[in-house]
């Protein structure tokens, strides 16, 4: 699946937050069917009601995405790791020649952990839109449920008195997704150049713990 549409309101502000990395989000398929509900039945029927990893790319990527033949066989990886404070991540690629575009998710996040349970079952997908754009291209991912049931042991919500060095090392783990190796190149023949990140915060863990995000203890 290759469609040029929207998940949700038209963005107002660029969902940037450094160069190369945007705030990513995690629908789940009854967010997606609140989303299209107004839309024509047919388009319903090809959307469906996935769990859906919505992020956005800059301008120029967001043209070659929207122009390629080559998405719907975009090279797709899942990886996971654990942090230095333990807390553990998965990593959803998409590569497309030199270029990779990485959702990192926190597997620790309780909406993450209902979206691992599901996708044994259900279908995922990605959205990827134009930084400062209301346009995304949406397309289905190809893994299979075996690839992806090794990350349900992965999750987990945190120890309480974990949470607030989780919360201060966090935009490092971000920051080091934007490295270039950090993840494998999908083609043995092709090196990774190109890497932009959407980022899925662990909003409850990052909220109840701001004054450690930030450097502050309370």
């Amino acid at each position: 699946m290759k469609e040029e549409t929207n998940i949700g309101a038209a963005r107002v502000n660029s969902t940037r937050v450094a160069p190369g990395v945007y705030y990513g989000r995690l629908m789940s398929p009854e967010e997606v069917g609140d989303a299209i509900r107004d839309r024509a039945e047919a388009e319903r029927r090809a959307i469906g009601a996935p769990w859906t990893l919505c992020g956005d790319v800059t301008r120029d990527l967001f043209e070659l995405l929207r122009s390629s033949k080559l998405l719907d066989r975009a090279m797709e990886r899942i990886s996971a790791f654990s942090s230095p404070e333990g807390a553990n991540y998965a990593v959803f690629t998409n590569q497309l020649g030199a270029f990779q575009h990485r959702f990192l998710v926190p597997l620790y996040d309780e909406g993450a952990i209902a979206f691992v349970k599901d996708l044994t079952r259900c279908r995922l997908a990605y959205s990827l839109g134009g930084d400062d754009t209301s346009e995304a291209v949406l397309w289905w991912s190809q893994l299979r449920p075996h690839e992806v049931l090794p990350l349900q042991a992965l999750c987990g919500q945190l120890p309480p008195e974990h949470e607030g060095r989780v919360a201060q090392e966090y935009p490092n783990i971000v920051r080091a997704m934007m490295n270039a190796a950090q993840v494998p190149s999908t083609r043995a023949d092709v090196a990774v150049k190109y890497v932009t990140v959407a980022a899925v915060p662990p909003h409850r863990v990052l909220l109840s713990n701001l004054g450690f995000a930030t450097g502050q203890r309370r």
